[in-house]
Protein backbone atom coordinates (compact mmCIF):
# COMPACT_ATOMS: atom_id res chain seq x y z
CA UNK A 1 0.00 0.00 0.00
CA UNK A 2 1.41 3.44 -0.85
CA UNK A 3 1.24 6.49 1.56
CA UNK A 4 -0.61 9.36 0.24
CA UNK A 5 0.81 12.94 1.46
CA UNK A 6 -1.05 15.37 0.74
CA UNK A 7 0.39 18.42 -1.14
CA UNK A 8 1.56 22.18 1.13
CA UNK A 9 0.87 25.56 0.32
CA UNK A 10 3.46 28.38 1.30
CA UNK A 11 1.08 31.30 2.86
CA UNK A 12 -0.44 33.97 1.01
CA UNK A 13 -0.01 37.56 2.45
CA UNK A 14 -2.91 39.70 1.98
CA UNK A 15 -1.32 42.83 1.79
CA UNK A 16 1.79 41.46 -0.48
CA UNK A 17 1.23 39.12 -2.81
CA UNK A 18 -2.56 39.69 -3.78
CA UNK A 19 -3.78 42.81 -6.17
CA UNK A 20 -6.21 43.89 -7.29
CA UNK A 21 -10.07 43.94 -6.05
CA UNK A 22 -12.53 41.27 -5.27
CA UNK A 23 -15.20 41.59 -7.29
CA UNK A 24 -19.01 41.80 -6.35
CA UNK A 25 -19.82 38.34 -7.74
CA UNK A 26 -17.06 37.26 -5.95
CA UNK A 27 -18.22 38.29 -2.52
CA UNK A 28 -16.13 41.83 -2.76
CA UNK A 29 -16.89 45.51 -3.16
CA UNK A 30 -14.86 45.72 -6.61
CA UNK A 31 -13.41 49.25 -5.58
CA UNK A 32 -10.01 50.26 -3.95
CA UNK A 33 -11.10 53.01 -2.10
CA UNK A 34 -14.43 54.99 -0.55
CA UNK A 35 -15.41 57.98 0.86
CA UNK A 36 -15.23 58.08 5.05
CA UNK A 37 -18.36 58.74 6.19
CA UNK A 38 -19.74 57.50 3.21
CA UNK A 39 -21.97 54.58 2.36
CA UNK A 40 -21.15 52.00 -0.66
CA UNK A 41 -24.14 51.48 -2.90
CA UNK A 42 -25.29 50.07 -6.42
CA UNK A 43 -24.32 52.99 -9.01
CA UNK A 44 -25.07 50.35 -11.43
CA UNK A 45 -26.55 46.54 -12.20
CA UNK A 46 -22.85 45.04 -10.83
CA UNK A 47 -21.11 47.98 -9.85
CA UNK A 48 -20.57 49.48 -6.60
CA UNK A 49 -19.23 52.65 -5.61
CA UNK A 50 -19.51 55.05 -2.42
CA UNK A 51 -21.35 57.69 -1.58
CA UNK A 52 -20.27 60.94 -0.83
CA UNK A 53 -19.56 61.81 2.93
CA UNK A 54 -22.81 62.03 4.76
CA UNK A 55 -23.58 64.67 7.46
CA UNK A 56 -23.90 63.09 10.84
CA UNK A 57 -27.54 63.07 12.64
CA UNK A 58 -29.33 63.44 9.49
CA UNK A 59 -32.11 61.60 7.96
CA UNK A 60 -30.73 59.10 5.14
CA UNK A 61 -32.75 59.35 1.45
CA UNK A 62 -32.06 56.73 -1.14
CA UNK A 63 -31.28 58.36 -4.12
CA UNK A 64 -32.72 55.46 -6.17
CA UNK A 65 -31.53 53.15 -8.41
CA UNK A 66 -28.23 53.96 -9.72
CA UNK A 67 -28.23 57.30 -7.49
CA UNK A 68 -26.03 57.69 -4.03
CA UNK A 69 -27.69 58.32 -0.94
CA UNK A 70 -28.07 61.62 0.80
CA UNK A 71 -29.17 63.55 3.82
CA UNK A 72 -32.02 65.76 4.07
CA UNK A 73 -31.43 68.76 3.77
CA UNK A 74 -33.56 70.47 6.34
CA UNK A 75 -35.91 69.19 9.05
CA UNK A 76 -37.67 72.40 9.01
CA UNK A 77 -37.89 75.11 11.83
CA UNK A 78 -39.45 74.35 14.87
CA UNK A 79 -42.64 76.21 16.54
Amino acid sequence: MFAITPPTFAAVSLTADVSGTLGVGNGGLGITSGTSGGIPYYSGTSTIASSGALTANRIVLGGGAGVAPTVLGSLGTTT
